[in-house]
Order: structure tokens, then sequence, then C-alpha cells
């Protein structure tokens, strides 16, 4: 029993470990996808699209690894 409940509270804290980082990860690629949908207004539209995708793939990133996480602690 004393094992599982280790365990357990292992999978929290690095649960809780990556919400932090994804936070942290999230507050950026806001000003990354502003960035890109500020520079396709201004007629930039090749590098406003290059950011505005990575933005996005940077989001699904944050997104499967908060669930992955929530996944493992559920265990």
């Amino acid at each position: 029993m004393k094992s599982e409940k280790k365990d357990q509270m292992t999978n929290e804290q690095q649960y809780k470990a990556t919400v932090n980082r994804n936070r942290k990860i999230s507050r950026i690629n806001i000003f990354i996808l502003g960035a890109g949908l500020i520079l396709t207004l201004l007629d930039q539209i090749v590098i406003g699209t290059v950011l505005i995708y990575m933005g996005i793939i940077i989001f699904l990133f944050t997104l499967i690894t908060n669930i992955l996480g929530w996944l493992k602690v559920r265990k």
C-alpha cells in the first residue's frame, strides 16, 4: 500500500510540474499568436502564417501533455 501511495504522490507532483511549465509556455504562445496575427494584418502574410502555425503546434503540444499527465494521475 505504501508503494502505491508513494507512486501516486510522485505522479501528482510530476503532473503539477507539467501544468506549471505548460502555463509558462502558454503565456509565451499568446505573444507568438498575437505577433502572427499582427504580421498577417500588416501584409507580412508569410511570416505571420508561420508564427500562427507555430503557435497552434505549441498549443497542441501543451494540450496533449496536460491530458497525458492527467490520465497518468487518474490511474
